[in-house]
């Protein structure tokens, strides 16, 4: 009886860890995360029903990956009068980087039926209120947290109407670089599409083209349902897909981390000539622990860490695509 509770114990412990260590997302900076469409224009059953928008990532999203949008000034969020989103990457596939990925999310109203959809992974309302996308003071903000309306790291922003009010405005440290604005383009478009370039040299480029609404976005206004009519449509006109500018195949293949298990915490990296920008260090609940940032093409990197025993993630990254390591601390 005692041998079997021990094995019992021990595949209960093996499943706890397994299950745990897939549990990690990515774990997302400002300007990772973009929104690449956007349409406020739904007029059936009623106003705000089909209103839908589209993201994208730079960075490859792990399963488990949480992403929260709302539309909600942040004035407001103490006494919340409009919903909050969230997005899961339930896929149980890692979401390659620039996938792009649309999100109809009708209203919290119960006469536009089914509530919000995706195109790949999970979305669903969270918190209080009723989302309206196209009611007013339009805008999206990104953002990762553990709770509805409770800002945790702030990604990036998008607006249509009303940009300068106090209340549509990040906190800090958050920089307003990573805002698309499109007041200037088209104030209170129905209808917004990206339609500049799909590969980036980094990620300051990406959010440079992404938010360069002069040269990279199309949009149409006026009455009547502007979705489909021709002109800029929704989701007819989104971009199909970004393309990858790094095989991520060759990448992923070509990274080794050694030694794996690690008894003395150092660990080398080797990679196939690309320059590694990035090393993150991930423990199993998601948190980023440390990130080392490199410059020029490193053959070899070498790491003296100091972590207790357990099992680590390592996000390598270089350019828009990233891999995955898991690295065994003895």
């Amino acid at each position: 009886m005692t041998k079997k509770l021990l094995i019992l114990s021990l595949v209960f412990t093996f499943f706890f860890l397994s299950t745990n260590k897939n549990q990690a997302q990515t774990v997302l900076n400002q300007g990772e995360v973009m929104i690449i469409g956007y349409y406020g224009d739904g007029l059936s059953p009623e106003p705000n029903c089909n209103e839908a928008f589209a993201f994208t990532s730079y960075v490859d999203l792990l399963p488990g990956t949480e992403i929260r949008f709302s539309e909600e000034d942040f004035d407001q969020w103490g006494t919340p009068t409009e919903g909050d989103l969230i997005w899961t990457n339930n896929t149980g596939n890692t979401i390659s980087a620039l996938t792009g990925i649309n999100i109809v999310t009708h209203s919290q109203m119960a006469s536009c039926g089914t509530g919000a959809s995706a195109s790949m992974g999970s979305i669903s309302f969270q918190g209080t209120g009723s989302w309206a996308l196209g009611t007013s003071n339009e805008e999206i903000f990104v953002y990762q947290s553990s709770s509805s309306l409770t800002l945790g790291t702030m990604i990036s922003a998008f607006y249509t109407d009303d940009s300068t009010s106090p209340g549509h405005i990040p906190p800090a440290p958050f920089s307003t670089a990573n805002i698309i604005d499109l007041e200037s383009l088209d104030e209170d478009a129905d209808v917004a599409v990206y339609s500049g370039p799909t590969t980036f040299s980094s990620l300051n480029d990406f959010v440079t083209q992404l938010t360069d609404v002069t040269n990279n976005w199309n949009t149409e206004d006026g009455g009547g349902d502007n979705g489909t009519d021709g002109g800029v449509d929704y989701p007819g006109s989104l971009p199909s897909g970004f393309p990858l500018s790094i095989d991520d195949n060759s990448f992923d293949r070509n990274i080794k981390v050694y030694p794996n298990p690690s008894n003395t915490g150092g660990i080398t990296i080797s990679n196939p000539g690309l320059n590694i920008q990035n090393i993150s260090i991930i423990d199993i609940n998601g948190r980023v622990l440390n990130s080392f940032n490199y410059e020029g093409v490193n053959q070899n990197i070498e790491l003296d860490l100091f972590l207790a025993s357990g099992i680590y993630m390592f996000k390598i990254t270089s350019h828009n695509k990233s891999t995955i390591r898991k690295v065994i601390i003895e």
